[in-house]
């Protein structure tokens, strides 16, 4: 590419940056992964079997869990530094003892979800007869009620990350800054967070691989797909319609702003959607008879409701609540939510992506972020489902200032000072990331997106005869790669652990449900 002038600003705040030495303790990131898959069976359609008991208890196992359904797994790495396994490791290990343990079933590798039938058919998480089990299955009903349970079985990838305390030390003694050394990281978090939102439809682009979907999944004709075969739709430009506005950017959030300026304005306003009733919510009622339908009639039942791209993220307590923990304590580490599936790799994502993410996530940190206004809070919005619905499409615009910018262009402005990023901090990895995504910078037909299409089109396959391929072609692979008699084992005895676990809290419920659920809401209401 060619050198883009515009970015000498940008230059001269990473210069400062590579003074306070901070970048030398890169690698020392900590990271870890959450991966959500369905399990189908043989036949494609979404399983209707119960969490098997050999993955252990979805309420108390710290890897293996279940995320809005029953057949919904989720997987969930350790946080782990470069000099230990890998969370891609430990991602391996897990599907490898899952494949083990799941009979004739396999994992759907794509974020779209095929086959439903019907709504009925989509099984609700069920965590035990505990208190906070039920809480947690709730919860979920709670979700089936407002949005619908299709656009739950929509399964992504969250990808989590924190710095250093030397990173920050070193970084905070080069600026001279005497505040304490949490406020100095809260901030410079927020910061990262504020821009990731500004260019988050950059990973949409780069790595969304839901461009079409089965017609089981479409329940309104104002989709605006097209058909391509029988049961599959396309938006032919699209990079993720899971992030677009038939997935996680649903109209029944359209209108929530979370301010991202500070942390004390994101937890006001978090707290506000937590604790103001909704009518369109109201209207749902909280119970019908003596069956719970949803934790409560507010905007948001709990704070994990709201669909964001990235959250600030803190480890929380006993019944304490992300925004008590997060104003209590700081922020902790980073999780960004706005990566798809990648039906090509059988764990979901590769070592490039993640090099690529790290890359843009330091960018983030170090360019400078002024505070959202509003009207660029919802420019950050619709850029994303621009480039969600019609990314690729020549002349796709974003709204960059009020004003409109080619997709390509600024994609390529942004390879430019990531490229400038990796040569100067010096990191190998990101350089070869960087130059294995310059080619589709430049010509979006090499997309992974795209890649989904042409191979529907070359092969004039329907979604459901691509992901059950992609499926196959997965399973085969952890089958045929066992997991060590170790690991194994390893594994074995905390799945046996976390049912001990689950049965030792179903043993000490304390009073009915109904007056657990009125302690959690005067506990949240003081907090």
């Amino acid at each position: 590419m060619r050198h883009n002038p515009l970015i000498t600003d940008y230059q001269n705040r990473l210069a400062h940056f590579i003074k306070s030495g901070a970048h030398q303790h890169i690698k020392h990131i900590k990271r870890g992964l959450e991966k959500e898959s369905l399990r189908i069976t043989p036949e494609g359609t979404l399983s209707q079997q119960t969490h098997p008991i050999a993955l252990g208890s979805a309420l108390t196992h710290p890897y293996i869990t279940t995320d809005y359904s029953e057949a919904q797994l989720e997987l969930i790495t350790p946080a782990l530094t470069n000099h230990q396994p890998t969370p891609l490791d430990w991602l391996m290990h897990l599907h490898q003892y899952v494949y083990a343990n799941i009979g004739s079933e396999k994992l759907w590798v794509n974020s779209m979800p095929c086959i439903l039938e019907h709504e009925n058919n989509i099984p609700i998480a069920q965590y035990g007869s505990s208190h906070i089990g039920k809480l947690k299955t709730l919860y979920r009903e709670g979700l089936s009620h407002r949005y619908g349970k299709l656009m739950q079985t929509i399964s992504g990838i969250h990808y989590n990350f924190s710095y250093s305390q030397t990173f920050w030390q070193q970084w905070q003694n080069h600026e001279k800054n005497v505040e304490p050394l949490q406020n100095f990281i809260n901030d410079k978090y927020f910061g990262l967070i504020r821009n990731f939102l500004r260019y988050s439809w950059w990973i949409i682009l780069l790595f969304g691989s839901s461009p079409a979907v089965c017609q089981s999944f479409l329940k309104s004709p104002e989709h605006k797909l097209v058909p391509h075969t029988p049961h599959t739709y396309i938006s032919p430009f699209a990079t993720s319609l899971r992030m677009s506005d038939l997935g996680y950017q649903n109209n029944q959030q359209k209108n929530l702003h979370i301010c991202h300026n500070t942390l004390s304005a994101y937890v006001t306003t978090l707290k506000h959607a937590t604790h103001t009733s909704d009518p369109n919510f109201e209207s749902i009622g909280l119970k019908n008879g003596k069956q719970h339908l949803q934790l409560n009639t507010n905007i948001l039942q709990i704070e994990n409701e709201y669909y964001a791209s990235i959250r600030p993220k803190r480890t929380t307590q006993s019944l304490e609540t992300p925004s008590a923990a997060l104003t209590e304590r700081g922020v902790e580490y980073i999780e960004i939510r706005a990566i798809d599936l990648n039906p090509f790799e059988p764990i979901g994502i590769s070592a490039t992506q993640i090099d690529i993410l790290d890359t843009l996530a330091l960018y983030c940190l170090i360019e400078d972020s002024p505070n959202l206004t509003h009207d660029e809070y919802q420019s950050t919005k619709e850029n994303m489902t621009t480039v969600a619905r019609t990314g690729r499409a020549p002349g796709s615009t974003l709204l960059i200032n009020k004003q409109k910018h080619s997709v390509q262009k600024c994609a390529q402005n942004l390879f430019l000072k990531l490229e400038q990023l990796a040569n100067v901090t010096g990191i190998q990895r990101w350089k070869t990331a960087l130059k294995e995504i310059e080619n589709q910078i430049e010509n979006f037909d090499l997309l992974p997106s795209a890649k989904v299409l042409a191979t529907l089109t070359e092969k004039q396959q329907s979604f459901f005869d691509f992901a059950m391929q992609q499926a196959k072609i997965s399973e085969d692979f952890f089958k045929t790669r066992k997991l060590s008699q170790t690991n194994h084992q390893k594994l074995q005895t905390i799945s046996e652990k976390s049912l001990r676990d689950q049965a030792s809290l179903e043993r000490i419920n304390d009073g009915s449900f109904d007056e657990f659920l009125k302690k959690i809401k005067d506990h949240n209401t003081k907090n």
